[in-house]
């Protein structure tokens, strides 16, 4: 019988040096989850903080721009309403009687008469308004696109 404990004695050291073995081997495997969990929720709140930042910068950006913008855009009111007003001393288009047909020659902007030079006055202005919304979203655009490849640029 003194064999038979033998066997048993050494399957149960077996056994025991197996299952410290598997023990040793799960809490390894724990502490690398935990720790690698870790650093996952460390680099998730850094790139929410870049990101938050970015955020805030290109806010800022636009409220600047935004103010930029619309003084601009008032100040081409501005030019539009004194032109139309210094334009009202102008004589107005004579009414033309429809059976007579006159050829007329070019003329200058000051050979102008009101109507006309109100409504180039109106489109110019249009015009002068249309590019800088233009420019405004352009550069809105160009900013955005350089902080997102700015924060790409910054993942591993």
């Amino acid at each position: 019988m003194s064999i038979q404990y033998k066997i048993i004695g050494v399957i149960v050291i077996i056994a025991a040096l197996f299952g410290l073995h598997y023990y040793d081997r799960h809490k390894a495997v724990e502490r690398a989850e935990t720790a690698l969990i870790s650093k996952y929720e460390a680099d998730y709140q850094k790139k929410v903080i870049d990101a938050q930042k970015a955020s805030n910068n290109l806010l800022a950006a636009v409220i600047e721009d935004e103010r930029v913008k619309n003084e601009a855009l008032s100040n081409i009111n501005a030019w539009q309403s004194a032109t139309i007003d210094s334009l009202r001393k102008r004589p107005t288009r004579s009414q033309l009687n429809s059976a007579v047909a006159e050829a007329r020659k070019a003329c200058t902007g000051a050979e102008l008469y009101r109507e006309d030079g109100e409504f180039l006055a109106g489109e110019a202005a249009r015009a002068e308004k249309l590019i800088k919304e233009r420019d405004y979203y352009y550069e809105q655009y160009e900013r955005a696109r350089l902080a997102l490849e700015a924060l790409q640029g910054s993942t591993p």
